[in-house]
């Protein structure tokens, strides 16, 4: 076996886990992180940027594949192992053959599922595309722009992964069937960690977006939400019971295999700015991102009730456990717009209502803790799904209305 490594295992003499483990070794410390196995891609995260290569000159050598009149699969192997490599292969099958592709990406957390997602998309839509609506921006744009979006609402930092996606997505792009130029896109989400918006184990940081905002957001927006003290200063996280068990504090390793810590917070200030430029690439107007803050900091501050269950009777006095943060409550119905805060204390501390029945009886306190735990996980929830719906509604093609166009999915 060569030292530098083989490009395709298929070809090594004998198969197992030691040939396969050396191989990628040798072509892992060789910057190689890509090797296939026949059809199939392995990509081995290198836990760092590999810059030179994803230029603009590297997708120029990879659409040789698509603009090979046959034998393209053997163009393919002539070129190095890589993502654009099996992104062009689907996208020129799909319109030799005209029928779906689907990219599978799989891996363990950490494993770099999000970044081969998004290295793909970048390939398939740098091909070109047909921007059926003039008055928006270009539709590879949008169509990249959910990118930062679904990672600031979706992903979080784990104790193996400071981006982990917290959602399953489905991706599908539609192509022309006649010039192969995308004409648009279409996200699917599902199984959202709803669990992780109370909390998260003290090695893991809940959801991106929390972070941001409280970092990154103008000082007037952050004063609007709650996110300053009584003096104007920007709260730290651990001043929010949903986040005080995050951990901010990144380990990593350098060039030279120096071990190094730092705050998350520099690249939470970046992403926030990349988020903002986002939602305005996708066209959404300026009362829909500040409902979306709303919602956010509404879930967040669903954290600070504080709850007295000395005044629970569920017999004669029939009283219900007493929300004693007033201002919390009163922050919280602000945000979502409702005109009585005693309406939201209402919904947390009753009883449904029974049908027929006007009168509701109070719940116990724990009942009464899960319905503020649920109402948090509720409005982040519905929120994320209806910004894939809305994400979606800028980026459909409008052929969907008609007989449906090709499509490559990506299921990550």
């Amino acid at each position: 076996m060569a030292q530098a490594g083989i490009a395709d295992m298929i070809e090594i003499d004998e198969l197992n886990h030691a040939t396969i483990l050396w191989n990628l070794h040798q072509r892992y410390f060789k910057d190689d992180i890509y090797t296939y196995v026949g059809p199939t891609l392995l990509a081995v995260n290198p836990f760092m940027a590999l810059d030179a290569k994803y230029p603009p000159s590297v997708i120029e050598d990879y659409k040789q594949i698509m603009q090979a009149e046959e034998n393209y699969l053997e163009v393919m192997r002539s070129l190095p192992a890589h993502t654009y490599a099996v992104a062009a292969y689907a996208h020129k099958q799909l319109i030799v053959t005209k029928t779906r592709q689907a990219i599978v990406i799989a891996g363990e957390s950490g494993a770099g599922k999000t970044e081969a997602a998004k290295l793909a998309m970048a390939f398939l839509t740098a091909l070109g595309s047909k921007n059926v609506d003039e008055s928006k921006g270009p539709l590879a744009t949008r169509i990249l722009s959910t990118n930062p979006v679904l990672e600031a609402f979706g992903n979080s930092r784990t104790a193996r992964n400071d981006n982990s996606s917290r959602f399953g997505k489905y991706i599908k792009l539609y192509f022309d069937k006649e010039d192969g130029l995308c004409v648009g896109a279409e996200n699917k989400n599902y199984l959202l960690e709803k669990s992780r918006v109370i909390g998260c184990t003290p090695v893991e940081r809940n959801y991106h977006i929390f972070f941001f905002i409280l970092r990154g957001a103008p000082d007037a927006t952050a004063k609007r939400l709650g996110m300053t003290d009584a003096k104007g200063a920007r709260k730290h996280y651990s001043a929010f019971r949903y986040l005080a068990t995050c951990n901010d504090i990144r380990t990593f390793k350098d060039k030279d295999g120096n071990e190094k810590k730092e705050s998350m917070e520099a690249r939470d200030l970046k992403d926030y700015a990349e988020l903002a430029a986002a939602f305005v690439s996708l066209g959404f107007p300026q009362p829909e991102i500040d409902a979306i803050h709303d919602v956010t900091a509404a879930a967040l501050h669903c954290g600070e009730l504080v709850l007295d269950p000395s005044t629970f009777d569920d017999g004669k006095a029939n009283t219900p456990v007493s929300v004693t943060s007033t201002a919390v409550v009163a922050q919280i119905a602000t945000l979502l717009g409702i005109q009585n805060p005693q309406d939201l204390v209402t919904e947390v501390v009753m009883k449904g209502a029974l049908e027929g029945v006007a009168a509701r009886s109070p719940d116990k306190l724990t009942n009464v803790e899960n319905a503020v735990g649920s109402l948090a996980k509720g409005l982040f929830d519905n929120m994320f799904n209806w910004l894939v719906v809305s994400m979606n509604q800028e980026i459909l093609p409008e052929a969907l209305k008609s007989p449906s166009p090709s499509e490559l999915n990506a299921f990550e």
